[in-house]
């Protein structure tokens, strides 16, 4: 394993304008560590990491903006070999070990917070599509943001400490979802890697630009394959997950090496944006508040609302007094993609879905529809939902 630090050699023409966070101070081989918790050292074996030399010099092909890579493999016990990338820029520092087809099995991304709420904390792709920026309003340093893969320039994303943002992934590589998936053939209403790839980001998939019925119809599809399983009591992945399982112990190890290494450069707090119901939950419990307590007492009412609502229960026998869905356990993977919902029926709100599935297949999913529809209703024919959009950035910090 080769643990140095470069200093990284952004290409630029005015380099005094551009200053690299302090966070390039961490190490490749102490992010490597930061995510060697007990499950990850059972399958891998991070003495076998083998890295290009040096760092070079990328335009990131989605955010638009440069960053520096570093690129090799590592080998599990098993002595199968997988990617290993490290990426910088001016905010972000981060670490994938990823399948040959790009699948990320590890993720740590730091991102230096300093810049949040300015038009300079975000890459040019995202000031273009969610700020409305003009092409010859980017500023400079935005450029040079290349791992920054979304939007932080609004007015509520200027944080209230020295903070640094993480984003994690963790996936066990024998339990891979598109694997597991194939295996069930014809059992499924649409393609397996489709489908795999849907869980992983059902974000994506909506059609907010271009809602058309196939379209909608489409999501509606792959979103009822995955709750219409989780309703008749069987196991359904969370969303964001590429396989059954993480590694056991992720979250607590890379937290707590995480705010050691940014406490040491002088940071004050951890900071992070709860893209789904489980995750803001799992903040929670471990020592994270929100930054802003109107947005947090919003996600209160959102869950609260939801709680009362009636599901649908084919195929799982249940009192009706149980039918609610406060009745699910706290950590089924159910209430998330309920909490989802609510996202795509805004994309066209008085559309009525119909799924290319057996009349008898959809007609839980009709019936969960329309009750969505007459319990967390607006006047204004939206659909109440979790409060996180593009310009409302759901925030959660600890301490360090």
């Amino acid at each position: 394993m080769q643990d140095r630090y470069v200093e990284p050699q952004i290409p630029r023409q005015e380099r005094q304008l551009l200053e690299a966070s302090p966070l390039h101070r961490i190490t490749d081989g102490q992010l490597l560590k930061a995510v060697s918790c007990t499950g990850f050292l059972e399958r891998f074996r991070p003495e076998t990491e083998q890295l290009e030399p040096e760092y070079r010099p990328i335009v990131n092909a989605h955010t638009e903006g440069y960053e520096m890579v570093r690129e090799g493999h590592i080998q599990d016990r098993d002595g199968q070999e997988y990617g290993v990338r490290y990426a910088r820029d001016l905010d972000n520092i981060g670490l994938t070990i990823h399948h040959a087809d790009g699948t990320p099995i590890v993720h740590l991304k730091l991102r230096d917070r300093e810049f949040d709420g300015t038009l300079e904390a975000t890459s040019p792709h995202y000031l273009q599509t969610i700020g409305g920026v003009a092409e010859e309003n980017i500023p400079y340093r935005s450029r040079f943001l290349g791992g920054t893969n979304w939007y932080y320039s609004g007015e509520r994303d200027v944080p209230p400490h020295k903070s640094v943002e993480f984003s994690i992934v963790s996936s066990d590589p024998t339990k891979r979802l598109d694997s597991r998936l194939g295996m069930k053939g014809e059992a499924l209403w649409v393609p397996a890697e489709r489908l795999a790839r849907f869980i992983d980001d059902p974000f994506a998939f909506i059609p907010f630009n271009n809602p058309t019925p196939s379209a909608l119809n489409e999501w509606y599809t792959m979103w009822w394959q995955v709750a219409n399983r989780g309703l008749r009591g069987k196991s359904i992945p969370f969303p964001g997950q590429t396989s059954e399982n993480g590694f056991r112990g992720f979250f607590k190890h890379t937290v707590a090496e995480v705010s050691q290494l940014i406490g040491d450069l002088g940071y004050t707090h951890l900071s992070g944006v709860p893209t789904w119901q489980y995750v803001w939950s799992l903040n929670l419990a471990n020592g994270f508040f929100p930054d802003h307590s109107d947005h947090h007492e919003q996600a209160l009412s959102f869950f609260t609302a939801l709680d009362e609502m009636q599901l649908p229960h084919p195929g799982r026998k249940r009192r009706e007094s149980d039918r609610r869905v406060g009745h699910l356990d706290q950590k089924d993977p159910l209430r998330s993609w309920l909490a989802v919902l609510p996202f795509a029926m805004n994309a066209q709100p008085d559309f009525v879905p119909h799924l290319a599935i057996a009349p008898e297949l959809s007609q839980g999913f009709d019936t969960i529809y329309q009750t969505m529809h007459a319990h967390l209703g607006q006047p204004d024919g939206s659909v109440r939902s979790y409060p996180l959009n593009p310009a409302n950035n759901l925030w959660h910090s600890k301490e360090v």
